[in-house]
């Protein structure tokens, strides 16, 4: 692990290098620069400007902390925030630096003071939006949200939620900055602790109903509801997402609200796109799958997938609910059964959809569990028009795609496990090909393997080696195989909950980082069944090991 170093460390070699050996001011900046990263010395948080712009950034951050303390006056802080985002912005040619020093100086702590509901509405929107825009693309600064962050964003949420002329702009500010902070797991898990999932819930179940005044507000909850309920801090092995995902689910009003807001997905698109999104994540478990099927879920997504003039976002997001719903063998044979699986090849045929890789990766892994267990439901995709020529056109166009390459390839091999008369018509589209072209890719070697293998395809395991030399792999009588795919087209349901259960298991509530206290003014996969958004990994339907082999 990478070693950090104090401002006045760096500073003071740099000096060192000026005064001891002579060099300028540029030479001696980028030797002590070379000299620290030869070290592994990590200097993400450390001015290499040379000082440059240093002290314009440390005053703007004392006009702010001074305006935050006693009495807070508008026009002062409103003046002393616009002044530290200038030099904190994208365009700033120091602004990562000035970023850090923000974090680093008194800055955000100042900021925390400044997120009290007690404040003005100018002061809390002005204070929300610059948090929400320090913390977007810097994973520290969203760590730092905590200790206190979710406990003020929540109380925000409290306050302006029920009061008579509800200040959307207020709500809107507060639910984005909650879906920012949420990709860091110790904030996703302390939101839920401090009530924001309550919060959130009576905001959607209570105005949904209202969704064209609500709409923009409705829109921002169901995608931070969505967030909530993904795995995607990839520091961390495991996620109270999965949790979450059950407590939404189990509140009452929230899946019939769910499916309200996405029946007006004619008039708004965003809104439905958002609650489809919201509503897919929540789907782990079959009686989710049950619960959604109940209120509409199935009608909606052949709804969707039939309307002409259907937004992209609109059409990803029936397609992933969809993809969830196949996991339980009785609704997707109804699916089947309604023309939902015409409708989702007409759409994978269409450049409009096609062109997007997210929504693409999302049909294929449909028909890799539409397939499963299920000869007619594989004869249904071949005899499907062109499908299975979309099918190997889509795997073509995204060969870089490993989750679209995976299902992929889960296709072919369970139309080709049950369906021997089928074999020839998966071999004249060039699947074999692309399937050897796949098991290049580390994380789809097991799936390409056997698919190729029941295929009736010669296929061997080979190692590349760093200099790009293929060799075979051979395995001596009685060795543990390498490859460590499911040998057989069934698979284990009750293990699968059992992995499922262990790795989505909610964690202890996460350490706080270490800052000074903040006081207020007062003071898709077949074995996984059920495809979540992640940012980082993919879902398993066998477990495998990870090397540096492949099929050929």
């Amino acid at each position: 692990m990478a070693r950090k170093i104090s401002q006045e460390t760096f500073d003071d070699v740099v000096r060192e290098n000026i005064e001891e050996f002579d060099l300028d001011d540029k030479a001696a900046l980028e030797d002590a620069i070379n000299q620290f990263k030869k070290q592994d010395v990590d200097l993400s948080s450390i001015d290499l400007s040379g000082g440059i712009g240093r002290q314009d950034i440390l005053d703007a951050i004392k006009t702010l902390e001074e305006s935050s303390k006693g009495v807070v006056e508008d026009a002062k802080v409103l003046s002393a925030i616009s002044g530290v985002k200038v030099l904190c912005d994208k365009d700033h040619e120091y602004s990562s630096r000035n970023r850090m020093f923000v974090m680093n100086h008194g800055g955000l702590n100042a900021l925390h003071i400044l997120f009290d509901p007690k404040n003005s509405e100018v002061v809390l929107l002005a204070t929300m939006n610059f948090m929400e825009d320090l913390s977007k693309n810097n994973v520290e600064i969203r760590d730092f949200f905590e200790p206190g962050g979710s406990e003020r964003l929540n109380n925000v949420l409290k306050k302006f939620m029920v009061e008579p002329n509800v200040n959307h702009a207020i709500l809107q500010s507060a639910l984005t900055l909650a879906r920012t902070v949420a990709k860091s797991e110790q904030n996703k898990n302390q939101l839920m602790v401090c009530g924001a999932g309550v919060s959130l819930s009576t905001i959607v179940i209570s105005n949904a109903a209202q969704y064209q005044e609500w709409a923009p507000v409705l829109t921002d909850a169901c995608l931070l509801m969505r967030g909530l309920c993904v795995h995607d801090d990839i520091r961390k092995d495991m996620s109270c997402a999965y949790e979450n995902g059950r407590f939404f689910l189990k509140q009452n009003g929230m899946v019939a609200a769910l499916m309200a807001m996405s029946d007006y997905f004619r008039a708004y698109p965003a809104l439905a796109s958002a609650a489809l999104s919201a509503a897919r994540n929540m789907i782990a478990t079959e009686e989710a799958v049950q619960v959604m099927s109940q209120h509409g879920a199935i009608e909606l997504i052949r709804d969707v997938l039939s309307y002409p003039d259907a937004t992209v976002g609109l059409v990803r997001s029936a397609v992933g609910l969809m993809r969830n719903v196949c996991a339980d063998d009785v609704r997707k044979d109804r699916l089947v059964g309604d023309g939902s699986l015409d409708l989702l090849i007409n759409v994978m045929s269409q450049e409009q959809y096609a062109k997007d890789g997210g929504l693409m990766e999302h049909a294929v892994a449909c028909l890799a569990q539409i397939s499963l267990r299920s000869p007619s439901n594989a004869q249904r995709i071949v005899s499907a028009g062109a499908a299975l020529d979309i099918l190997a056109r889509t795997m073509r166009r995204y060969a870089d795609r490993s989750g679209l390459q995976r299902q992929g390839c889960l296709t072919v091999r369970n139309i080709a496990a049950r369906g021997p008369e089928l074999r020839p018509v998966l071999l004249d589209a060039g699947f074999e090909d692309l399937l050897r072209a796949a098991g290049r890719i580390m994380d789809v070697v097991d799936e390409a393997y056997g698919a190729l293998r029941d295929l009736g395809c010669e296929v061997h395991y080979v190692k590349v080696g760093a200099d790009g030399r293929v060799e075979p792999v051979y395995e001596q009588f009685g060795a543990a195989a390498k490859l460590q795919f499911n040998p057989i087209y069934d698979e284990d349901d009750y293990i699968t909950t059992r992995v499922q259960e262990e790795a989505r298991a909610p964690l202890p509530l996460p350490p706080v980082v270490d800052r000074p206290p903040v006081q207020s003014n007062e003071t898709a996969s077949n074995s996984a069944n059920y495809s979540h958004d992640h940012q980082h990994s993919h879902g398993h339907e066998h477990d495998h090991t990870h090397s540096d082999a492949c099929c050929h």
